[in-house]
């Protein structure tokens, strides 16, 4: 299970999942309210990669990522 440090490579990781199996990936999200923490994990069943963060912005990236997701899976590629 691969930790990404940033944001770059963990969404890179995600688009080659999404171009290889676009049926099968998933994207989840997990808050810590503890430490105040976000873990973004995204799997097809084989494969699952997981960045952590305490930026809004990555939240943000995340929600586009995920509609990104969404509309690939769905057959829109634009």
């Amino acid at each position: 299970m691969p930790a990404h440090i940033n944001w770059q490579s963990f969404q890179q990781a995600v688009e080659a999942m999404i171009a290889t199996s676009p049926g099968s990936t998933t994207l989840s999200s997990t808050y810590t309210h503890s430490k105040g923490e976000i873990t973004f994990s995204a799997t097809n069943r084989v494969q699952t990669h997981t960045f952590v963060s305490s930026l809004s912005d990555d939240l943000r990236r995340y929600e586009r990522l995920n509609l990104q997701v969404s509309l690939f899976a769905c057959g829109v590629t634009d």
